[in-house]
């Protein structure tokens, strides 16, 4: 088949689609009650708010007076709440901080490795705290400074995970010094001695955690290195070891919990804020009339537009498919395509009744106007006339198209009654299937039925070639 370039009819393709008036009624009619809907919602919740602003309670304020109060409450609320927003921002965003970046929340709790160290302290003098000079230099950032640029990690956490305990005569009496963190937060890591020395020396224990074996012994051997043997200090002990901590795993969930109210506190804040509705003086006399009369004018609208846009939206999606198909969109463009011999045109069966007189208007105007006027039986009778300029008394012929076969047997009832002396059957055409060929070979004479709005050029392209391939004669086309 020529493959030729289709040209629209647009005055067909509003016609096909006007006749499924009831379907685009039908939506167009949803839009609107749900537009209404929803303009009646906005409406009475404008009016409980202005309701809400404007109301005066019998307490002996003037109305100028009870505007003055509610303004000053909600200046009052406003700043609260912006002061309570910003804390609790503040307080999220260094929650947030700590979690990322602090070694406490890094560490593995079922297997956390600790680094020991024992020193021995001689000549400890009664008035000086042995730990003083240590701590001092602990709690400085230039101690840990060597750590913290190899591991991109910021002094205050490592002073976080140290501990140095001064061990006395028995493990009852041992103290624990905390080298301060930055926010308080502190896993307890420190172990006591439980050895019996004299009165003038003492064992300090110093203790870290890190989250990895190497880290932890690079840490314990910059610690170790604090204490010079010159000033009367003997390193006992020093190892690494690893162990489970329960305290460690409930310190790490208490934090994520801690981070999780943060956030839902300040998203109860942002909505109590965000509900804060400034208050109004109270509405002039008319004001309300005029606001109901703007309420009937928004839920016109409303109603409008939103029938409107149902309409054309299921107008738009009734057309999409009828275009990108490639369906029949009038009866001429099949003619104007195909070099056929049109039969005859059928609309569908007369109905009665005030709304199907919309469907025949509408197929009036489909129609060409040699057809418009002619009722179901003069039509019958002109395709017949066509048909006997081509078939003799007693030939067979086939109606067949691409439609249902239903719709093909309403056709063939109607000629088979006015040709008696010829044989006619239906029968629809689908390609590549054999039962469709064996019909077409039983019959000299073809006759084409298709239906506007449902056959497809793609199709009877196929259905007129198969024809042609098998050498039969097509009489001419009828279109319902």
């Amino acid at each position: 088949m020529e493959d030729k370039e289709r040209e629209i009819d647009l005055r067909q393709l509003v016609i096909l689609i006007m006749m499924q008036w009831r379907i685009i009624t039908c939506a167009a009619l949803i839009c609107a009650l749900f537009c209404a809907f929803i303009a009646i919602n906005k409406s009475k919740t404008n009016e409980n708010h202005r309701d809400i602003q404007y109301i005066h309670d019998d307490t002996g304020y003037s109305p100028e007076q009870s505007y003055e109060y509610k303004m000053l409450m909600y200046k009052k609320l406003k700043i609260y709440y912006e002061s309570e927003i910003k804390n609790h921002l503040e307080r999220t965003e260094s929650e947030k901080l700590y979690i990322k970046n602090s070694i406490s929340m890094q560490i593995d709790p079922l297997n956390q490795v600790i680094g020991i160290i024992n020193v021995l302290i001689s000549d400890v003098s009664e008035s000086i705290d042995p730990i003083d000079p240590y701590l001092e230099k602990v709690r400085s950032d230039a101690f840990w400074r060597p750590l913290a640029e190899k591991y991109s990690i910021e002094p205050k956490y490592f002073r976080e995970m140290c501990t140095i305990e001064l061990g006395g005569q028995s493990m009852n009496s041992h103290r624990v010094v905390r080298v301060p963190g930055t926010d308080g937060k502190r896993v307890d890591q420190g172990l006591a001695m439980n050895v019996h020395l004299p009165n003038n020396r003492q064992i300090v224990q110093v203790a870290i955690s890190m989250p990895d074996k190497n880290m932890t012994e690079e840490a314990l051997s910059l610690l170790a290195g604090m204490f010079d043997p010159k000033n009367g200090t003997q390193l006992l002990q020093k190892y690494v070891y690893e162990h489970v901590n329960p305290d460690l795993a409930h310190f790490q969930q208490e934090t994520y919990s801690q981070q999780a109210q943060y956030y839902n506190e300040l998203q109860t804040m942002y909505n109590n804020y965000g509900s804060l509705t400034e208050p109004q003086k109270m509405a002039r006399p008319g004001a309300r009339k005029a606001a109901g009369n703007s309420g009937k004018r928004a839920l016109l609208k409303g109603a409008v537009l939103g029938g409107l846009a149902g309409a054309g939206a299921t107008a738009t999606l009734l057309a999409l498919p009828l275009l990108l198909s490639g369906r029949l969109l009038s009866y001429s463009e099949l003619f104007d395509r195909y070099p056929l011999n049109c039969l005859a045109v059928f609309p569908p069966q007369s109905t009665r009744g005030h709304m199907f007189a919309v469907d025949r208007l509408l197929l009036q105007w489909r129609d060409n106007s040699r057809f418009s006027r002619l009722d179901r039986a003069e039509r019958f009778d002109i395709a017949v006339e066509n048909i006997r300029m081509h078939v003799a008394a007693g030939e067979r012929v086939l109606l067949l198209g691409t439609i249902a076969l239903p719709r093909i047997q309403e056709i063939q009832v109607g000629l088979a009654d006015r040709l008696a002396s010829c044989t006619v059957q239906a029968w629809c055409f689908v390609d590549q299937q054999l039962a469709s060929l064996h019909e077409i070979d039983q019959y000299e004479y073809i006759i084409l039925v298709e239906e506007v709005g449902i056959s497809k050029f793609r199709d009877i392209e196929n259905e007129i070639q198969t024809i042609q391939e098998r050498g039969k004669n097509i009489i001419g086309c009828i279109i319902i």
